[in-house]
């Protein structure tokens, strides 16, 4: 079931907070990004599946936030094939994987995520590159979703995480097409 979390949500309100003293327009321009991320976030609560497009949707307004408060970084680029697009998929798999390198300090942001959903066969892979190192690390967050996909799909799903060069982590989820 997806979640949002309190800590994400009192920074972000603790920074619209701080840039109201400095610019009214940007502050309720970032209040309003928080507000639509609450909006696409908090029906879900409720819902017991979702699909690639809601779930990228979920993504992009998660850091829509992020980005209005850290000078526009990370850059989100989505690439999805068609036949992906409405694939069943569940709720919380791809946006934990987002929110564990947004939870670095500020001068360590990655500039750039990038995520590209196809088809192989009778799976839906999703490929999120993350500019940044170290992001295969195992914590609680990675163990979670591992365990989510594994009590969702059994072993017809996988999460593989890469360090590949340029301090990149690259994520590589795939799950049954059929949902």
């Amino acid at each position: 079931q997806a979640q949002v979390e309190p800590q994400f949500l009192f920074n972000s309100l603790v920074g619209i907070e701080a840039l109201y003293r400095k610019d009214a327009n940007a502050a309720a321009e970032n209040l309003d990004r928080l507000i639509q991320y609450l909006r696409v976030a908090l029906p879900r609560l409720r819902e017991p599946g979702s699909t690639i497009a809601g779930e990228i949707d979920l993504v992009r307004a998660y850091l829509a936030v992020v980005t209005s408060l850290h000078g526009g970084r990370p850059a989100l680029s989505v690439t999805v094939s068609d036949d992906c697009a409405d694939a069943r998929f569940y709720p919380m798999l791809l946006l934990p994987l987002i929110q564990r390198a947004m939870r670095e300090p500020d001068d360590h942001l990655p500039e750039s995520i990038r995520i590209g959903v196809q088809k192989l066969q009778d799976d839906v892979v999703i490929v999120t590159r993350i500019e940044c190192s170290g992001g295969c690390a195992e914590d609680i967050e990675l163990a979670r979703v591992r365990e989510r996909l594994s009590g969702l799909y059994g072993d017809r799903a996988t999460l593989a995480c890469a360090e590949l060069e340029g301090n990149t982590t690259q994520f590589t989820l795939r799950v049954p097409a059929a949902g």
